[in-house]
């Protein structure tokens, strides 16, 4: 998932906590955006990280969103870039429809 991807290759979007409040919110926005949007929850950091982007990209306000979770908007929005930039670098391998052309899966038979 090019979210992922992107998510990883940069700092993390959660900023460092400098007080006990400040890293009690903190552990709680992880713990909400864990089980965005499923309440069972996820208990990887990979799913936080998807489930942290996909809750900014559809917030209303993304810099109350950043705030209120705990984020750093710089972080957010490099995450953000990186992502459309490895959509835009792969999305010449998809075809309508978003299906792999024949060129390129022509040994997933073998």
């Amino acid at each position: 998932c090019a979210t992922i991807a992107a998510s990883l290759s940069l700092k993390s979007p959660f900023t460092v906590p400098f007080d006990n409040q400040t890293a009690y919110q903190l552990r709680q926005a992880r713990k909400t955006l864990s089980r965005w949007p499923r309440p069972e929850g996820a208990h990887s950091d990979h799913i936080l990280l998807l489930n942290t982007y996909d809750a900014w990209s559809q917030a209303n306000d993304q810099h109350r969103f950043c705030n209120e979770y705990c984020l750093s908007r710089a972080a957010i929005n490099a995450i953000h870039h990186a992502r459309e930039q490895l959509m835009d670098r792969v999305g010449y391998l998809c075809g309508r429809g978003g299906e792999v052309l024949a060129f390129v899966n022509r040994n997933a038979e073998d």
